[in-house]
């Protein structure tokens, strides 16, 4: 068998998770026949978090909070989504694409910006223009690098009302997915 060209070898029809492949680690020096089980290539990384019904006012100013209503945790695999912190934890480094969904009751007279706070720092990965209305309806799809495999994300909101102004969710989903290596 030691001797057998790859391509001569009987094709596995059926692969399971815990099947190996064999792979040339690559490095600079000497390259070296490793072996990978097939699970360890296709690890599907996503998170997300939902709410629907009527939410607390979230009474944003110039200085912004953090969106606190979430109640549900939707699809989930190797992401922690956190209903009680209102955060997805990622668990592998990556490019990841962050999706964000609002339906609100809000001052038909202020604005409101959106973004994603990755470890408690601002992001501009939610492309939000900002948005005036009374049922606020905002959408942004972003891309991240999160270098680390554990970044904590999560919403936040702030309007042009240095006193506060009005936000109710009605509707929010927020997710993540990994969707490369850096």
């Amino acid at each position: 068998m030691a001797d057998s060209k790859i391509s001569a070898l009987v094709e596995l029809l059926t692969p399971q998770p815990a099947d190996l492949l064999v792979v040339v680690d690559n490095t600079p020096a000497t390259p070296v026949t490793k072996n990978v089980k097939l699970s360890s290539l296709s690890q599907a990384v996503y998170g997300a978090l939902t709410f629907v019904g009527t939410g607390v006012d979230h009474n944003p100013t110039t200085t912004p909070v953090k969106l606190t209503d979430f109640d549900t945790v939707g699809g989930s695999k190797n992401v922690t989504a956190d209903t009680v912190g209102d955060t997805l934890t990622v668990t592998r480094a990556g490019t990841y694409a962050i999706d964000f969904k609002i339906t609100a009751t809000a001052n038909a007279a202020n604005t409101y910006q959106f973004f994603v706070k990755v470890d408690n720092v601002q992001q501009n990965a939610l492309p939000t223009s900002p948005e005036k209305g009374a049922l606020l309806r905002e959408s942004a799809r972003g891309y991240i690098d999160l270098p680390l495999g554990t970044e904590v994300l999560d919403i936040w909101v702030s309007s042009d009302a240095a006193g506060g102004a009005t936000l109710i969710p009605e509707v929010i989903a927020f997710s993540c997915e990994r969707i490369g290596s850096i």
